[in-house]
């Protein structure tokens, strides 16, 4: 994926996120690129986040470099299998090795363990945890970018091709 890219102005706050192998709406991967993420500092950065099942996994920030400024941008996206590689024209170029599985919010699956233990033990069993397995991370699925409520960018000259 290639495009040119540019924050809106000062009415909106600078993010956009980069939507790609999404099987739906509820199901995919982002990289939000972020200008001024605490409002008082001049830096750039990105974050990962997996949609699951409607929920949220989001990754810590990555500075990739200063001040993003007001001007277009190139930006390309690649995946190969399973590495992703986010390239903003005078940034650092970030790579994201795509997870295997979810820990949505830290939500807990699956059943108290079954052991022998006495009753009042029994309260403070350990839980199994499955984590759920990302069954579209393998799959092309499809692409498109997202701003919430106040956020937003223009994006242009928008090309996708397979690798």
């Amino acid at each position: 994926m290639k495009f040119r890219m540019r924050f809106l102005d000062n009415n909106y706050q600078k993010y956009i996120g980069i939507v790609f192998r999404a099987k739906d709406l509820e199901n995919y991967f982002m990289l939000e690129v972020v200008q001024n993420p605490a409002q008082n500092v001049n830096k750039c950065v990105v974050k990962p986040h997996v949609r699951y099942l409607g929920m949220w996994e989001g990754m810590s920030w990555d500075e990739i470099g200063d001040d993003y400024g007001s001007g277009w941008r190139k930006v390309s996206l690649k995946i190969l299998n399973n590495k992703v590689i986010l390239a903003v024209e005078g940034m650092r170029v970030y790579t994201w090795y795509l997870p295997t599985h979810v820990d949505i919010n830290h939500i807990e699956s699956g059943v108290k363990e079954k052991r022998n233990v006495s009753p009042a033990e029994e309260e403070f069993g350990a839980k199994v945890t499955d984590l759920p397995k990302i069954d579209f991370k393998n799959s092309f699925g499809m692409v498109g970018f997202r701003a919430y409520l106040d956020q937003g960018a223009e994006v242009k000259d928008l090309t996708i091709k397979s690798i």
